[in-house]
């Protein structure tokens, strides 16, 4: 998927904490216990149904499983697919929206001109987890991964990376 330049390797591979995608896997798991506790609900207050109406309310209950599985699906999909890859030559930015579209942006570190991580609350203090934003020149693109796990870490290995690019003579930059 991603294409490296000559010489260029991999250094690590930052994704999104594990909290976001457990929280919205959370979500999903009320909206399933929901309507069963609507159901006995209304058998208590309302009497026994029918069999035909029981079979009828659990197959519906089934589709809407099935569309909750297909939406947990896709959020694990965009969680795992999401990345944010530090080579030694470049920063790579993968984001996936939905199942068929993916947006790779690509910046070289000798561009880097500032690097910062955002932490708000107590939730991402606890669970280490935050914003990183890379910025280079205006005309470049900023890259940014939200919730991302350990952003500490992230920023101090893109600015070594970084630092190692730029002290690298100048012949050995053009040709790696």
């Amino acid at each position: 998927m991603i294409q490296l330049e000559h010489n260029e390797k991999i250094i690590a591979v930052f994704r999104k904490h594990w909290f976001v995608v457990l929280s919205e896997f959370l979500g999903l798991f009320v909206m399933a216990v929901i309507p069963l506790l609507l159901f006995i609900v209304g058998q208590k207050t309302l009497g026994m149904m029918s069999s035909e109406g029981l079979a009828g309310l659990v197959l519906l209950y089934a589709l809407y499983l099935l569309v909750l599985w297909v939406v947990a699906f896709i959020l694990w999909l965009d969680f795992y697919l999401d990345k944010l890859v530090l080579t030694t030559e470049r920063l790579i930015e993968i984001e996936q929206y939905g199942l068929f579209s993916r947006e790779v942006s690509s910046l070289h570190l000798s561009n880097v001109q500032d690097v910062t991580i955002n932490v708000h609350g107590i939730i991402q203090t606890l669970f280490k987890m935050g914003d990183l934003h890379v910025q280079t020149s205006a005309a470049q693109v900023e890259v940014k991964l939200a919730y991302l796990a350990h952003p500490e870490l992230a920023k101090h290995l893109v600015m070594k990376e970084h630092t190692k690019v730029i002290n690298r003579p100048q012949a050995v930059r053009m040709h790696s």
